[in-house]
């Protein structure tokens, strides 16, 4: 009498789950559930988002199953996201400032503070709390580690510049 299949049980709370995240994502417009959200009939579907997770991390989650919150977009790596996020609005700054430095207090379109990011890379890239990866992908953008130093380097050429051409007149 022993029962092979998948448990019955399971299977409703799946299909329970995955139809709560797709009326989430319909009414959203994401897949990015906080932790702590409930539906509104009491379902926990922040917990179960973040159970996918680790189940995927453990290898405990079927291709299939994989497959269909895939087709939603669902985030396996929510900081990831939000770093290639944040990332990407760099990249705009840049473009439309010609800087890569970001005025003090400059918020995003969606009021994400940017300048505060920024000094909060160049405090964990101190405290070398920084991936290796993360900042080789600033360095690429040419990311300011230390403005008052750049400062200072670019006055010095400067004057460098400078006594070069009154040398050159005298």
């Amino acid at each position: 009498g022993f029962f092979w299949g998948e448990d019955r049980d399971l299977k409703s709370k799946w299909n329970k789950g995955f139809e709560a995240l797709k009326q989430y994502q319909a009414q959203h417009n994401s897949v990015m559930v906080p932790a702590s959200f409930k539906t509104s009939n009491g379902f926990l579907l922040g917990g179960w988002v973040s159970h996918r997770r680790k189940s995927k991390k453990k290898g405990l989650l079927s291709k299939e199953r994989i497959a269909q919150l895939d087709a939603l977009g669902f985030v396996w790596d929510p900081l990831d996201q939000q770093w290639n996020e944040v990332i990407d609005e760099y990249k705009k700054y840049i473009k439309q400032h010609n800087s890569v430095e970001i005025l003090k207090g400059y918020k995003t379109s969606n009021g994400f503070n940017l300048s505060n990011w920024q000094g909060k890379q160049r405090d964990r890239k101190r405290k070398g709390q920084l991936s290796k990866e993360r900042k080789a992908q600033l360095d690429a953008l040419g990311f300011i580690w230390d403005p008052l130093d750049q400062q200072w380097n670019e006055g010095f050429e400067a004057l460098k510049q400078f006594q070069v051409q009154h040398d050159s007149l005298a």
